[in-house]
């Protein structure tokens, strides 16, 4: 098994320790249990430290999980697209229907060239809204229940956080059912994040396994409030580059 650091980043890590007060029984205790995971939850804005009285306790404080990876180091990748297949003219692939409001949404349309990306898979284990499921990836925390208006300041406060997010193109949606059908969400939602780039509207794009095996594809605003339930396990897919394993 190879070190998760170098030589130099293990001294660096070391000097900074012994800087800001740590002994090596500290050493000990901090590899002991979850608490490690603590600190990365911290690191990665999933958490956040609150001090506790006038000793200066430290509480790290953890807010709900809503996903779980479940590709884990499994390499998955989508193939290289050219971008002019569309969703909304699937319906040899989803045969169980396609819907229509991606015609009516104006979003019927052909996107841009992609080389090949990886993929990530989650499972989603805590009920919520999509600003809140697709949000935790990269570490915010839209309370229940938000309005419209802190709703669209949230879309608006990390537009670039979910562009990183997004799949490119419908193509790319299209190659993994093809390539990946056993890693769809069975019975259930497999969520895909999308930008229309001619507006700046996100949606999500919900492809869902029907109890003969057949596909429906169908489309929702991102900004909806409507509130997923973990229950069903439904899964997102994203390319990595803001994700870490969990």
């Amino acid at each position: 098994m190879s070190s998760i650091m170098t030589s130099r980043q293990a001294a660096e890590l070391d000097h900074a320790l012994e800087r800001n007060g740590w002994t090596a029984e500290d050493v000990k205790k901090l590899s002991e249990g979850e608490r490690l995971r603590l600190v990365l939850d911290y690191l990665h804005g999933r958490a956040r430290i609150v001090y506790e009285n006038q000793e200066n306790k430290v509480v790290v404080t953890r807010p709900k999980i809503y996903l779980r990876c479940v590709s884990g180091g499994e390499a998955l990748e989508i193939d290289k697209t050219k971008g002019k297949k569309t969703l909304a003219r699937s319906g040899k692939i989803f045969k169980a229907g396609v819907d229509l409001d991606f015609e009516n949404w104006g979003l019927d349309k052909s996107g841009k060239p992609f080389g090949k990306m990886p993929v990530r898979i989650y499972e989603i284990v805590a009920s919520g809204m999509f600003m809140q499921i697709f949000g935790w990836i990269f570490g915010t925390c839209l309370e229940d229940g938000a309005n419209a208006e802190k709703r669209k300041h949230f879309i608006e406060e990390y537009r670039e956080n979910l562009r990183k997010i997004c799949m490119k193109n419908d193509e790319q949606i299209i190659n993994f059912v093809q390539k990946f059908p056993d890693k769809l969400c069975k019975k259930y939602a497999t969520f895909f994040l999308r930008e229309d780039e001619d507006t700046g509207n996100f949606f999500v794009v919900d492809v869902y396994v029907h109890s003969d095996g057949g596909l429906s594809v169908d489309v929702a605003r991102f900004e909806d409030d409507s509130v997923w339930s973990a229950g069903h396990r439904h899964r997102i897919v994203v390319p990595p580059q803001l994700t870490k394993t969990l």
